[in-house]
C-alpha cells in the first residue's frame, strides 16, 4: 500500500489531465478505497474484510482496464498484478477463488462476445498468449503463497519450540537455584550445630589416684577444668551417699 496508493494517485492525475475522466475517476476512487482500508487495518482486530473491500475495488478496476484497452490495449497488462495482491492479502484458499475468479471472467470478456458491451479490440493470439501467462503468473504467485505459509508456519512452530525450551531452562535454572540454598542452609546448620557441640575423642592419660587429666602439654589438670574447657558441659558440684557416709556419718544419720 505504501508504493500501490501513491502510484495510483499518479496514474489517476495523468488521465485526468489527458482528458480519460472515466479511468481516472475509477484509479482515484481505488486508491482512496486503498487509504480508507490502510486506516482502518490499525483499527480492526481482523483486517480480511477490508482486503476482501480492496480486492473488490482493485478488481472493478482492472475489469474496467480490460474493457476500454487504452494506450494500445497494453493496460491489460496490470492484470498480472491481481494473482499477488490477492494471494498475499487473503491467502492461499482464498486467493484461488480470486484469481480464479478473475481468469475465468477476463476470459469470458475476451473470448465471448457481451451484448451491449463493447471490449477493446486485441488480437486473437494475443487474448490466448494473455490469458496462459496469466494462469502461468497465478501457477507462480500460489507457489509463492504457499512456500511463504509453510515457512511462516515452521517459523511459528520453531518459535513455540524455542519458547517451551526457554521456560522448561527458566524452570530447571530455579530449582538448581532452591536446591543451591537449600544445601547452603543446611550446610550453615550443620556448621551451627557442629560449633555448638564439641565432643572429646580419643585416649585420656588420668591419674588412677586422683583423677587428674594431663594435657596434650603435659600438665595435668582436675578433671572437671579439663573438661569444662573441650566441650560444652558444665560441673554442678553435689556429694554422692557413700562419700557422704564417710565425710560425715553422724550428719546423715
Amino acid at each position: 500500500m505504501v508504493l500501490g496508493v501513491p502510484t495510483m494517485v499518479v496514474f489517476g492525475l495523468q488521465s485526468l489531465v489527458r482528458g480519460d475522466y472515466s479511468l481516472s475517476s475509477f484509479i482515484l476512487a481505488s486508491a482512496f478505497g486503498l487509504s480508507v482500508g490502510w486506516y482502518a487495518l490499525g483499527r480492526m482486530e481482523r483486517g480480511i474484510l477490508v482486503y476482501r473491500i480492496n480486492a473488490m475495488l482493485y478488481c472493478i478496476l482492472l475489469v474496467y482496464m480490460l474493457i476500454i484497452g487504452g494506450d494500445g490495449g497494453s493496460k491489460i497488462l496490470w492484470m498480472f498484478t491481481f494473482p499477488l495482491i490477492a494471494f498475499f492479502l487473503i491467502g492461499k484458499r482464498e486467493g484461488v477463488l480470486w484469481a480464479g475468479g478473475m481468469l475465468l471472467l477476463g476470459a469470458a470478456l475476451l473470448m465471448v462476445a457481451v451484448p451491449g458491451l463493447t471490449v477493446y479490440p486485441y488480437p486473437k493470439d494475443f487474448r490466448i498468449r494473455f490469458l496462459t501467462i496469466y494462469a502461468i503468473v497465478t501457477a507462480i504467485a500460489f507457489w509463492f503463497e504457499h512456500f511463504r505459509e509453510t515457512y511462516r508456519a515452521g517459523m511459528e512452530t520453531k518459535c513455540l519450540e524455542l519458547e517451551t525450551e526457554s521456560r522448561r531452562l527458566e524452570l530447571e535454572i530455579f530449582e538448581r537455584q532452591r536446591s543451591e540454598r537449600e544445601k547452603e542452609q543446611a550446610i550453615t546448620q550443620l556448621k551451627d550445630a557442629i560449633g555448638q557441640v564439641r565432643v572429646l575423642r580419643g585416649l585420656l592419660p588420668i591419674c588412677s589416684s586422683c583423677k587428674k587429666i594431663r594435657d596434650e602439654h603435659g600438665i595435668w589438670n582436675q578433671l572437671e577444668a579439663y573438661i569444662d574447657k573441650r566441650s560444652e558441659a558444665k560441673f554442678s558440684h553435689g556429694i554422692c551417699p557413700d562419700c557422704a557416709g564417710k565425710l560425715y556419718p553422724g550428719f546423715l544419720d
